[in-house]
Formats: C-alpha cells, sequence, structure tokens
C-alpha cells in the first residue's frame, strides 16, 4: 500500500537531501526573480518576453497576463518619483512668467460635457450610413470653435481625459497604464472647479451613473466642486441601453441652471453609448449601417444610434441657452474612441486602420485613433477658430483663456507654449511638440501640484 506524506514547509526544507546552499538557493532564485520584475531592468521578462504594460483597462490587464503578473507590474506605479532638477527649484520659481492676465467682467456660464465615446463614425471607410448621425454637431462645427482633441485614452479608462481637461496634468507625466483618478488625486487639487469657484462661480459636477466610479465622489471634492449629481439626482429619467439617456443629461443642465443664482460651472459626464456595443441594443436602430458583415453591422448600428442620440441631446442644450440672456458657453467633446470589438476589428475590417497591432502604427494611425471632435458654442461672441488640434490638457485652459478667466499656473503654463505652437504633449516621440526645456518645466509643474508641495491653491 503506497504512503503519502504532506510535510509542511519548514518540515520539507528540512529533509537531508537538500544540502544547506540547495536550500539558500531554492530561496534566492523567486527573490531575483521578482526583483527582476519590480525594477523592470533591461533584461527584465517584461521586456524580453515581450510582455507591456499598454493595457487601457486593469481587468483586461490581469486577464492577459495573469493576476501574479498584473499586480507585480502594478506595483511599479505605488511611488513616483520626483522628476530631475525638482528640489533645484521652488515653486514660485517654476510659476516665473506665469503672472495673471487681466480677466474679463463677464463672467459666463460653463458648461462641459464629455460624452461619453462621442466621435464621428463616418469616419469609417467602406461604408454606408441610413443618414448622418451628427447633422447638429457638424452644423456648428462650421460657424463655432472646433477641432480635434488628442486624448490619452481609446476604448475605455474614460477619467485619464477628464482628469486633463479639468486640471492641465497630462496622462502622459504618469507611469503608463496610470488611472490617475483612481491612484494619485488624493488631496485638494487645483481644477476648472477650484479656479471658477474662487471666482463667484457655483461649481456642479453630474455624472449619470454611481457616484464611485472612478473615485469621482471624492476626487471632485479635491477638485473643489460645491455638488456631485450622480445617478440619484435623476427623477424618473429615461433609460437608453440599460442607462440614464444623453437627453436626460441635458435636461439635468437645463435644470441646474434653472435652479442657479450667479454664474456656473458645469462638468457633465453621460453613460448612454459606453461600450461593448455588441450587447444593451435599442429597440430600433435609428441609424443603419450596410456593406459591412452581420454581427459588426449590429456593433456599428448600436454604436451609431448612441451617437445620433448624442447629437440630439446637444441641440435641445444648445436651443434652450439660446433662448436666454446669461452669456453661456458650451464645451462638447468625446472621451476616446469607442471600442469596436476585439483586436480593433471595427476599424481594421472596414479599412480605417490597416495594422491590429498598436506597436505597429504610424504617427497618421496613432492620432486618427486617439483624435475624437470638439466644439465650443457661446450665445454672446462671433469669435470662431476653426480646424483646431490640441492636446484634451489644453483644452479647459484654452476655454479659459479664450474668454479671459483666470487660471491655475498650469493652465497658464500651457497657452504660452501654444503661443509657440505646440499644443500636443504626447509619451510618443513623432507625436509630442514641446520642446525638451517645456516638457521638463511641464514636468516640474505637474508633480509639486500632485505630489510636492502642491503649489498655490
Amino acid at each position: 500500500m503506497s504512503r503519502f506524506y504532506f510535510y509542511s514547509f519548514p518540515t520539507f526544507f528540512s529533509k537531508k537531501r537538500f544540502e544547506s546552499k540547495t536550500r539558500i538557493l531554492f530561496c534566492f532564485i523567486p527573490l531575483v526573480v521578482f526583483s527582476i520584475f519590480f525594477f523592470e531592468k533591461p533584461f527584465s521578462p517584461f521586456k524580453f518576453g515581450g510582455i507591456h504594460d499598454d493595457d487601457w483597462n486593469k481587468s483586461i490587464a490581469y486577464q492577459r497576463k495573469g493576476v501574479q503578473v498584473g499586480f507585480i507590474h502594478s506595483l511599479q506605479k505605488v511611488t513616483i518619483e520626483p522628476p530631475d532638477g525638482y528640489y533645484d527649484v521652488t515653486f514660485n520659481e517654476l510659476s516665473t512668467q506665469l503672472e495673471e492676465e487681466i480677466e474679463t467682467e463677464i463672467r459666463p456660464n460653463f458648461i462641459f460635457v464629455m460624452n461619453e465615446s462621442f466621435w464621428d463614425p463616418t469616419r469609417l471607410p467602406n461604408l454606408t450610413f441610413s443618414e448622418d448621425p451628427i447633422p447638429f454637431f457638424r452644423s456648428l462645427q462650421k460657424n463655432h470653435t472646433s477641432g480635434e482633441l488628442i486624448v490619452p485614452v481609446l476604448g475605455g479608462s474614460t477619467a485619464n481625459t477628464e482628469f486633463e481637461v479639468l486640471t492641465g496634468n497630462s496622462i502622459h507625466l504618469l507611469p503608463q497604464g496610470s488611472l490617475a483618478y483612481s491612484q494619485f488625486v488624493n488631496h485638494p487639487h487645483p481644477s476648472l472647479a477650484s479656479t471658477l469657484k474662487n471666482h463667484g462661480y457655483e461649481t456642479v459636477a453630474i455624472h449619470s451613473y454611481h457616484d464611485w466610479f472612478y473615485r469621482r465622489n471624492e476626487v471632485y471634492t479635491f477638485f473643489d466642486f460645491d455638488r456631485f449629481e450622480s445617478y440619484r439626482s435623476f427623477k424618473n429619467p429615461e433609460y437608453r441601453r440599460n442607462f440614464i439617456s444623453d437627453l436626460e443629461v441635458s435636461k439635468q443642465i437645463i435644470n441646474e441652471h434653472q435652479n442657479s443664482e450667479g454664474p456656473l460651472f458645469i462638468f457633465a459626464v453621460t453613460m448612454q453609448n459606453h461600450g461593448p456595443y455588441n450587447m444593451r441594443h435599442y429597440p430600433e436602430d435609428r441609424i443603419q449601417v450596410t456593406d459591412m458583415p452581420e454581427d459588426i453591422t449590429k456593433v456599428l448600428n448600436n454604436y451609431s444610434t448612441g451617437v445620433k442620440d448624442a447629437d440630439d441631446s446637444l441641440q435641445l442644450l444648445v436651443n434652450y441657452f439660446r433662448k436666454i440672456d446669461d452669456p453661456t458657453v458650451i464645451v462638447f467633446f468625446g472621451d476616446h474612441l469607442p471600442y469596436l470589438g476585439a483586436a480593433y476589428e471595427g476599424y481594421t475590417i472596414t479599412g480605417y486602420l490597416n495594422d491590429a497591432n498598436p506597436r505597429f502604427w504610424e504617427k497618421d494611425d496613432y492620432e486618427k485613433m486617439y483624435s475624437v471632435p470638439f466644439v465650443i458654442w457661446d450665445n454672446f461672441s462671433d469669435e470662431k477658430n476653426a480646424d483646431l488640434r490640441m492636446s484634451s490638457s489644453f483644452l479647459g485652459a484654452f476655454v479659459l483663456e479664450k474668454y479671459s478667466q483666470p487660471q491655475t499656473p498650469i493652465m497658464r503654463f500651457l497657452n504660452k507654449t501654444a503661443t509657440k505652437g505646440a499644443v500636443v504633449f504626447s509619451s510618443r516621440r513623432d507625436v509630442n511638440e514641446f520642446s525638451p526645456e517645456d516638457a521638463k518645466r511641464y514636468h516640474l509643474l505637474q508633480y509639486d501640484q500632485l505630489f510636492g508641495g502642491q503649489g498655490p491653491r
């Protein structure tokens, strides 16, 4: 009869067949392997084995790499080291020549709407659409300030684009794969909300989903919003694809204005057109696409119908503020391109992309996959800036500068670099337009506000 023995860990190592040197080596090897993974030296398996931290979604990262590798790689982002030269300067020195500009006496309402996955699907070639999904947005582009935002994410991680717009910070100055809201916003931080609140604005954040999503319930407090209205604030709302509709978000914004007493800053984030698009379908597709296989047609119909609803919600909002006397600015933009299937299927099958592997994307491919349209409408000026192109970290700074409003030091810095022609900051060298000197200063300013002395509030 066979005998089976179970040895505890100490007993196992105490067996005579394990010499002392062997036991030491047995313990030392895992430590070396862990250290290599953690510090990611040149011969790290992360690089040698082709494991890269380029996933936009942490749950997917863990699925692809395994729990152990995903966890170890995430550990590398726990501590953020200061950039070179940080301890050689003070924040006042960093802020030199960033003095406050004279502000206008006009204090318009500022309404930012970050519409989930908003993009122009007619950019996909070899498709026939039953009608234009964004006719109203396109009409605004013709007569008002508009252009393209280069955003830091693709298909997900919405809050990173939001972080850039609200603060002027850049995700590219944080470890690859970071989620700023979840990891780094842990104290009061200058933002559009805090800047405008300091000048008499009521500041309200609106999101038609759970308040804990991306820690917004905490982050918005650090950004100095007066209130955060999540899905609980919507009274008997209409749902589309099991999400509160974009139209309801516009109605909520209008309601906030009707109940406000002074200038108002609203930052609204929608949810209706969140992926995936092979589920949560509409009862009827408002936009229909032809000339594609059935499975991808369903995805494109679903997504394009959501874009059509978004366009209607923008029209409702603009039409309301057209009829009032309060000067108002509406900034409408998307957070990222939609996730149209695994391996970028919706983009490759239509011919929008030639290669499904991002590592082989040329500059044009990268910009196509990370560019979303935006428009800035107001009811009191005739000035128009057409065909603009900028990183999403510039958008808030650009709006404050355009309407002569106060700015944070980073935002004033960004507007000064814009006068030099640099409006895109990226970790990709062929996309980045910053000089090495400006890139270093940007890094120093951002580090100080996020992790250092935290600058002036």
